[in-house]
């Protein structure tokens, strides 16, 4: 499963506020329940990151929240 593409480049963390061009903020509602269908599913997950908007602040955040919710490995 990869989400990555528009997905990927107009997502913002709910923690920093979103520039325009950004469109959406996975709630923590979200990542809970994309490592649920990870887990169901035994599948591997890519989250991309946007790294066009300039923010590392930003991309660190989608990557912490998306490493807590997935299984690792």
């Amino acid at each position: 499963m990869r989400i990555g593409g528009n997905s990927q480049d107009r997502m913002w963390p709910v923690t920093e506020r979103m520039p325009v061009g950004a469109v959406w903020a996975p709630s923590p509602a979200f990542w809970t329940g994309l490592g649920r269908l990870d887990a169901a599913a035994g599948g591997m997950v890519d989250v991309g990151l946007d790294l066009a908007h300039g923010s590392p602040a930003a991309a660190r955040a989608v990557a912490g929240s998306a490493a807590r919710a997935l299984p690792r490995g």
